[in-house]
């Protein structure tokens, strides 16, 4: 009987101890993963201003899973006048600048990089100072464009592309807003000035030489 007993107590301590051996070799069982990193996507959005998106943080784990942390983590953008970010990861683009977006768990931390744009370019007011100028001197040109994500004017002067009637009075190098009058040009002569970017005119100025 104690024999018995024996042999029972010792097939039972084995299956105990097979038991434990096997729950301690799949990982999760007793213990949970543990993160090892995060990783944020897109990684690089290009945004326009008033425009939102979805940043998806996933985080990788010890044992190699993967899951959807950004409910979880916790988001923080380096400059909310430019972005701000929710606690799910939904970014809302501000301001026309880059900014850092984070997400933490602990010690973990993962980046992405949010460039806002102005968006599409709507249209472009030329104006000019002055439109009346003598022979040999400076016309100060100042293009401002109108975007779909901005209801505030943007100076584009140094941006747009120059279309001068006549050259022969009125220059103005590309990549400038300065125009000069030719030291030959006289009174009454007159040239019309356009500013052009991503297929937009804008309205026309006309210069007449005083």
């Amino acid at each position: 009987m104690r024999a018995s007993n024996r042999k029972r107590h010792l097939f039972l301590s084995s299956a105990v101890l097979l038991t434990l051996m096997f729950a301690v070799g799949c990982r999760g069982f007793f213990v949970n993963p543990k993160l090892s990193s995060i990783t944020i996507t897109p990684g690089t959005p290009t945004l326009s201003q008033g425009t939102s998106q979805t940043l998806t943080a996933t985080g990788t784990f010890d044992d190699g899973s993967t899951k959807n942390v950004a409910g979880t983590v916790s988001w923080t953008s380096s400059d909310p006048s430019c972005a701000t970010v929710s606690s799910t990861g939904l970014v809302t683009a501000a301001t026309t600048v880059t900014t850092t977006i984070t997400a933490t768990s602990g010690t973990i931390t993962a980046t992405a990089t949010v460039t806002v744009t102005p968006g599409t370019l709507v249209s472009i007011s030329l104006t000019a100072q002055p439109t009346n100028p003598p022979a040999n001197s400076i016309v100060q040109f100042t293009a401002k464009g109108t975007y779909s994500g901005s209801s505030q004017a943007q100076d584009i002067s140094t941006q747009v592309g120059w279309v001068i009637s006549d050259p022969s009075i009125l220059s103005i190098p590309q990549g400038s807003g300065s125009g000069t009058v030719s030291s030959t040009a006289t009174t009454g002569q007159s040239t019309q000035v356009n500013a052009t970017l991503n297929g937009i005119t804008s309205n026309t100025v006309t210069i007449t030489v005083q």
